[in-house]
């Protein structure tokens, strides 16, 4: 951050030292209009206005709050699903699935990690067990929510398939 500013301060010294110069105004022999920051005979002095310049409104904060410095970036990466894998066919004669699923990131306090089959949440956390998934293909993705359930971050939704064997067998 220091050899930010720096930097920045340095790229700055030109444009203050013309800044302090003065500007003449001429029109040469064929009507063309120059200017430059050296005087010229016959040349006339700009006279420069200081700019508009305003002071911006102080921030509002929520008595008790201290501000946060903002992100601009996402706060965590997709969750990645590991289990089961995309279009897995799974034998599940009694309906448990397991899920596993992988976070780069730790989750902050408040935040939570949503398991949601076609759409719906049915489980929380990144190992758990699926109960009562009956035979039919189904869509599974992770979501990592917010403590008001907002949505901070989801996998790819994974489609895999169930398989159970008849009765009649």
């Amino acid at each position: 951050m220091k050899k930010l500013l720096i930097i920045l301060l340095l790229l700055t010294l030109p444009a203050v030292a013309v800044a302090d110069k003065q500007i003449w105004r001429w029109v040469d022999d064929e009507g063309t209009v120059h200017f430059s920051d050296e005087y010229r005979e016959g040349a006339e002095k700009i006279e420069r206005r200081p700019l508009p310049t305003m002071q911006a409104p102080p921030t509002r904060q929520r008595q008790g709050q201290t501000e946060q410095p903002r992100d601009t970036g996402p706060l965590y990466e997709a969750p990645r699903i590991i289990t089961p894998a995309v279009d897995d066919v799974i034998l599940a004669n009694h309906g448990r699935i397991p899920v596993e699923v992988e976070l780069s990131d730790t989750l902050r306090p408040g935040h939570r990690l949503v398991i949601l089959l076609d759409g719906e949440e049915v489980a929380r956390g990144a190992s758990v067990t699926l109960t009562e998934v009956r035979r039919g293909s189904y869509s599974l993705q992770a979501v990592i929510q917010d403590q008001q359930g907002q949505e901070l971050s989801a996998s790819e939704s994974i489609p895999f398939h169930v398989r159970q064997h008849s009765r009649q067998y």
